[in-house]
């Protein structure tokens, strides 16, 4: 395997994995070529905007098990903080 290349483990729908093998050897090339070339140009078409990942500052018990949990806590909100003492 060349350099600068990383191995890992990914799930293909069998038919286009199958269509992916015949194109790779009609085109004399590996598949692993033929999959990153294809990562190429799908990267480079779509332009990718990374959304913003919001995380809820503080959360309701009661939201998440239901209005009868009891948590023992006299707090009704806790936040990240309490997660991590």
């Amino acid at each position: 395997m060349p350099t600068g290349l990383v191995r890992t483990t990914t799930y293909f729908d069998a038919n286009l994995l199958a269509r992916a093998k015949k194109r790779a050897i009609d085109e004399q090339k590996s598949l692993y070529e033929l999959l990153n070339e294809a990562v190429v140009r799908l990267l480079a078409a779509v332009p990718y905007k990374a959304s913003p990942t919001v995380l809820p500052q503080k959360f309701s018990l009661d939201k998440v098990f239901g209005p009868p949990f009891k948590s023992g806590l006299k707090k009704k909100f806790l936040t990240r903080a309490d997660y991590y003492e």
